[in-house]
């Protein structure tokens, strides 16, 4: 039942103790240089005045659209059907142990099933003896009716 009960050998990688040599940078090729960025020590001692900040301009806000003309999107009433079964992933010590707990509760259940039938059985039987006692109490009172109406009800 186990999933991963094939034991594999993991094969063994060499280690290298040298790297490859970095490619050498060619003549042809030179690069421009970045540019210099003034840091804000820099710039407050020559007092540079940068102008405002590019986020603190002002531009014009757009008028808002009417709302026809904003399409309008259905909304899905079953999300399991839009929705993909994605893989879900446990420990297999957890997924050893639910297991556990499952065949425990399994067994349980059986047990619980047993005496519940059992005491099914006992009920039933005794359902059945108190209907016979019923029963025989009944045709008693008959009997003693019939005796009580012979007998008492001639004088």
């Amino acid at each position: 039942m186990g999933l991963f009960s094939k034991k594999e050998k993991v094969p063994e990688i060499s280690h290298t103790s040298e790297l490859p040599d970095l490619p050498k940078k060619e003549e042809g090729h030179n690069l421009p240089e970045l540019p210099k960025v003034p840091t804000a020590h820099s710039l407050e001692e020559k007092k540079v005045d940068m102008g405002p900040p590019p986020h603190i301009m002002e531009y014009p806000i757009p008028p808002k659209p009417s709302e026809d003309l904003i399409p309008r999107v259905p909304k899905v009433e079953n999300h399991l059907d839009t929705k993909e079964i994605e893989p879900i992933f446990v420990r297999i010590d957890r997924f050893q142990s639910a297991q556990k707990s499952f065949d425990v509760i399994k067994s349980r259940l059986k047990e619980m099933e047993s005496v519940l039938k059992k005491i099914k059985d006992v009920k039933s039987k005794e359902d059945k003896g108190i209907a016979s006692w019923n029963e025989e109490v009944e045709k008693i009172k008959e009997r003693l009716s019939e005796i009580d109406s012979d007998i008492f009800d001639q004088i």
